[in-house]
This record gives structure tokens, sequence and C-alpha cells, in this order.
């Protein structure tokens, strides 16, 4: 039990965070403020009202937001799709202002988008909608390696969507030898970190027994033996490695090695990058799209954003959310002031 001081000093400055995202939060400190049922400290201490009040800010924070949510609050709403929803929890949102935040895929941003209920979105599109514009704000492809001994080159669409979608093909696949291929790849962020299992023989068999742990009675029994795996040529050994760091040393010590490095990596001359039908992954390829494997992210705006829709639009073209960009393993695109892009708008 607090003691009484640290009791008015709580009641006198509620805690802020139940109010973050409600506009009305004066309101609700007056209300808890002005309450009829006020705190009255007893002399042996106790502090049951207090108590209650405590229990009714997150109530009251819910219904002073829905009290003005009908009011004229200056709020921004973007739509996104893929993993774009991450980089929002980094934004400040503006004092005075309703902010939020909704995943949906093309499909249905398309059809919002032409019934004019989308005003901010980030997609793998330009939107179109009435009064919207759309620009480029990040550049997004895969990378295929090999090692500097292997004298492949080239390797078609089909073959690349085949290998890192489908993950089939081997070495004979692009006119080698008959032998599988070792593909290192970054795993993916959301699974646990990648670990190399030793044990090779069952755990019983691991530990000779002592004095202490006889054999049991009867007759002996055999150990259980399994068939081992087929192993399919056909498809690729897929090796999940902590980072690009590590698939770069991997690859430059196996010969019969294939690495998958990010959009990041297109200035890498260590290791021989692959062409895509003949496409070399460059910078001027990817922003003109020539890049079979290139996936570019669009930043759809209204022509006449609100105050609280600037404030998102300069949090998105800022430098912060670049970085963020950049981590992630996409190319964030450079600002309008220093290059000649066009927005895309479109006045259906």
């Amino acid at each position: 039990m607090r003691p009484p001081s640290q009791s008015r000093k709580l009641f006198r400055d509620p805690p802020q965070r139940a109010f973050d995202f409600f506009p009305g939060k004066e309101y609700i400190i007056r209300i808890v403020r002005d309450c009829p049922a006020k705190i009255k400290l007893e002399p042996d201490g106790k502090m049951t009202d207090l108590r209650m009040a405590n229990r009714l800010l997150p109530v009251l924070a819910l219904l002073a937001g829905l009290l003005t949510a009908s009011a004229d609050v200056d709020r921004a709403e973007i739509h996104y799709t893929g993993k774009f929803g991450g980089y929002f929890y980094h934004y400040s949102v503006p004092e005075g202002t309703l902010f939020s935040v909704r995943k949906t895929d093309p499909e249905k941003l398309r059809r919002q988008a032409a019934a004019g209920s989308v005003r901010i979105a980030v997609a793998p599109l330009p939107v179109k909608g009435p009064g919207l514009t759309s620009v480029r704000i990040a550049y997004q492809a895969t990378l295929l390696a090999v090692h500097l001994s292997n004298p492949l080159r080239n390797v078609s669409s089909a073959q690349a969507r085949a290998l890192l979608d489908d993950h089939h093909g081997s070495w004979r696949t692009f006119g080698g030898p008959s032998a599988r291929i070792r593909l290192y790849a970054r795993a993916a962020p959301e699974l646990p970190p990648p670990m190399m299992n030793t044990e090779h023989q069952p755990k019983q068999l691991q530990r000779p027994r002592t004095i202490e742990q006889p054999a049991p009675l009867g007759p002996a029994q055999k150990p259980e033996t399994k068939p081992l795996p087929t192993i399919r040529y056909s498809r690729p050994l897929r090796v999940q490695t902590e980072d690009d760091r590590r698939s770069f040393i991997l690859l430059c010590a196996d010969p019969l090695g294939m690495a998958c490095f990010d959009i990041t990596r297109y200035d890498e001359d260590r290791i021989h990058l692959l062409s895509v039908d003949d496409i070399a992954p460059t910078l001027e390829n990817f922003r003109s799209g020539k890049y079979p494997l290139t996936t570019i992210w669009y930043l759809t705006f209204p022509e006449k954003p609100t105050a609280a829709e600037r404030a998102l639009i300069r949090f998105i073209r800022s430098r912060q959310f670049a970085a963020m960009l950049y981590r992630d393993g996409m190319l964030p695109e450079l600002p309008e002031k220093t290059t000649n892009q066009k927005p895309v708008t479109s006045n259906q």
C-alpha cells in the first residue's frame, strides 16, 4: 500500500499512457478531478476510492474517445500491404490528432481507392483514385550470386522463381554437373535463430553405461534403426544464415553454392552477381523496372492533404523512415529535390 503522500500525487498527476491516442484527455482528467466520489484519506490510510478511480481511468478514456470521434478532429489513416505496418510504431502522432493503420491486399485497396475511401497508402503499385498522387519510396529485389570459379553468369526469370519460390532446381538445370545446389539465404526475421544440430546418434547411445546404471534384465534390445532420408538432388539445400555477411562467407568457401542477397548488395564485386534474362542487377535497371525480380513500392497521398496527413507524409519520406527500409533490405528512393521523379497523378 502506498503512503498517503504518494497517493495524492498519483491522483493529482494521473498516468498519461492511457490518453496518448485520445484528443479528449484533458476532459478525462477534469472528469476524474471533479468526480463527486472524491478521495477521502482515512486516518488509517485506506484508499478505496482511489483504487476505484484508477480502475475507471481506461473506461473514461474509451468513452472520451468515442465522444470526441464525431467532433471535427484532424486525423490521418494509412493503408498498406506487405510488412510496412511495423515502421509506424516509430511515428510520433502530433498532439490533438488521430492516426490509424490498416493492412489490406492490393485488390481490396484498388476497390477502396476507386470508391474514394483511401487517401494515403503504401503498395507495390500506384493506387489510382480521384485527386491522388503516387511517388516511389523504395525498391526491393532479390539478387543471386555464385562463387568466383563458377562459370554461370545468367539465368532466366522462370528458373530463378522456380528456385526461390518452388524450391526446385539443381546445377544440371543451369547446364552444370549433376549436383545439388546449396542455397545460402538469410533467415526470415520472424523465425528463431538458425542452429546446427550435431547430434547424429540417439541420446541413449551418446554416453556409455556405468556401474550405477546396470543393463536392464532380459534379452538385449536392438536399437531402433530408421531409414536414411532420401536426398533429392532436384531440390536445393536451403541453408539459413544469420545475416548476409554469413551467407557471403559460406559462398566464398563453396564452389557449388549459390547465395541470395537483398538489393543493398547490388554493388558487390567480390562475387559474381547473376543476370536475370540478360538484365544485370544495376541501379539503373532497378529504377526503370527492367530487372525481373524487382518490386517498386509507391506512396499514394492526396494532392491537398490535411495537417495530420502532411505530418505522416513527411515521416514516410524522412531519413528515419529511409534508414528503417535500408536495414530491412530495401533501397529507399531519394527525395524529389534531388531526383527527377515525376508524381503519378490520377483524375479518375
